[in-house]
């Protein structure tokens, strides 16, 4: 059982491609987490993806439903946990500063079960940010292109 965090407003191919690539390899479950205004059109692409809003950038976007709605992703995320045998992290996640401080939440919390992470694409832009989340931790595998690994590696 595989979870895909991954997904904006902006960005729902990248998810897409993840969750099925997880299937294709053998996954028998794949749970894909994302931004509410993304579902529809992931749904849309394939009815084996379980796709599950996790936030709703509208609420992310707004100061004043900002900290509810991080809390809500993380609480959300945090209840899917024990059900993974492993988390991918990034595909498609944008770089809302709100949404990546709640994904920051979301690995510590996986860290702490010992669940393997997989971390590509802004997942890999967060790491940049906060590489203390993965660093010592060898459950997780980053997957950098070269300017990811260009930014990593500073």
């Amino acid at each position: 059982r595989i979870g895909v965090l991954g997904g904006s407003v902006d960005y729902a191919g990248a998810p897409y491609y993840a969750g099925m690539a997880a299937l294709r390899v053998g996954a028998e479950l794949l749970y894909l987490c994302t931004a509410e205004e993304a579902c529809g059109p992931i749904k849309g692409y394939s009815p084996e993806l379980m796709v599950s809003e996790v936030y709703r950038h509208s609420r992310m976007d707004c100061a004043e439903t900002t900290s509810a709605e991080k809390d809500r992703m993380v609480e959300k995320m945090v209840a899917l946990l024990p059900r993974l045998h492993a988390l991918v992290i990034g595909p498609g996640l944008g770089r809302h500063p709100a949404v990546l401080e709640a994904v920051a939440r979301v690995v510590e919390a996986a860290r702490e079960r010992q669940l393997p992470l997989v971390v590509d694409a802004d997942g890999l832009w967060l790491i940049t940010q906060r590489p203390e989340l993965v660093k010592g931790y060898t459950n997780a595998v980053l997957t950098p292109n070269v300017m990811e690994f260009g930014r990593l590696a500073k």
